[in-house]
C-alpha cells in the first residue's frame, strides 16, 4: 500500500482522528520560521494547522511531490544547516527504523534552541498489546524519553490516546468516547498511540568570577602613592 494512502486511511479512523486533533492543539502554540517533517506523509492534512512560513519535507525514498520543499536523505545525514529549524515533526517514523539514537541527535543538531521535536508514533506498551497486534510496528515512549534528555532535551508535554479496541476503528462513536474517558482517568500511560513534545535546551553560560584568593584586599583610606613619580620629574626638570 502506497504510504499516503496509509496515512489518508489512518487519519479517517478512530486513531488517526485523535492524533490529528492532538496536533491541531499542539501547532496553536508552536510556530515559527521553518518546520522540518521526517518521514511521513506527502500532503498537508496532518499538518494544516501548523503556522511556519517553510515546510520541509525529507524522505530517503519519495521524489518531490506537491507543495512543500522536499529534500531527498537519510534521516542520520540530515543536509540542513545546524541550528536552523523551529521544529521537528515525526509522523509514525521512528517505529520503522532502527538508528533512533542516530537520527534524535541529528534532530539536536538541526534545531535552534528552545525549538520543539514533536513524535507521534503507536505505543508499545499501549493495551492494543492484550489483541495481539504484532502487525503493528511500536515505538517505546520510554527509550525515545531517554534519548532525547540525554541528548540535552527537555521532555515538555507527553500523552497517550485510543483506548478503543483496534478491531474497531471506525470513526468517533460513543463507545470509543466511553472508553477514550475511562483511559485516560485509569490508563493515561496505556493508549494505543503517543505524543511527545521535546523542547532543546538553551546552552547555559556560567559568568567568571575571581576566587577568593585571586582578589587583592584594599585597605580603607589607603591613597596611591606619588612619591616616587614626584622624584623622577623633578630629576628629570634638573637634567
Amino acid at each position: 500500500m502506497n504510504r499516503d494512502t496509509w496515512f489518508q486511511q489512518l487519519l479517517s479512523t478512530w486513531v488517526g482522528t485523535l492524533e490529528k486533533k492532538a496536533l491541531d492543539h499542539i501547532f496553536e502554540k508552536i510556530c515559527g520560521v521553518q518546520l522540518l517533517q521526517i518521514g511521513g506523509p506527502s500532503g498537508h492534512d496532518w499538518i494544516s494547522a501548523a503556522r511556519f512560513s517553510r515546510l520541509f519535507w525529507i524522505d530517503p525514498f519519495f521524489h518531490a511531490q506537491q507543495s512543500k520543499l522536499f529534500i531527498q536523505a537519510h534521516y542520520t545525514e540530515l543536509p540542513v544547516r545546524s541550528e536552523s529549524m523551529d521544529a521537528v515533526l515525526f509522523l509514525h517514523q521512528l517505529s520503522h527504523t532502527q538508528d533512533v539514537p542516530e537520527i534524535l541527535a541529528e534532530v539536536a543538531r538541526v534545531l535552534k534552541p528552545n525549538g520543539h521535536c514533536v513524535i507521534v508514533d503507536f505505543n508499545a506498551w499501549s493495551l492494543w498489546r492484550l489483541w495481539q497486534l504484532k502487525t503493528k510496528k511500536c515505538c517505546s515512549p520510554i527509550k525515545v524519553k531517554r534519548y532525547l534528555q540525554k541528548l540535552d532535551f527537555e521532555i515538555s508535554g507527553f500523552q497517550t490516546y485510543s483506548f478503543y479496541s483496534p478491531l474497531s476503528l471506525a470513526k468517533k462513536n460513543s463507545r470509543a468516547t466511553f472508553c477514550e474517558t475511562l483511559g485516560q482517568l485509569f490508563f493515561p500511560k496505556f493508549g494505543a498511540a503517543f505524543i511527545m513534545i521535546a523542547t532543546k535546551k538553551v546552552p547555559g553560560m556560567t559568568p567568571l568570577v575571581a576566587r577568593p584568593w585571586q582578589q587583592k584586599s584594599v585597605k580603607a583610606g589607603l591613597q596611591p602613592s606619588i612619591r616616587g613619580l614626584s622624584s623622577s620629574n623633578s630629576s628629570r626638570s634638573e637634567g
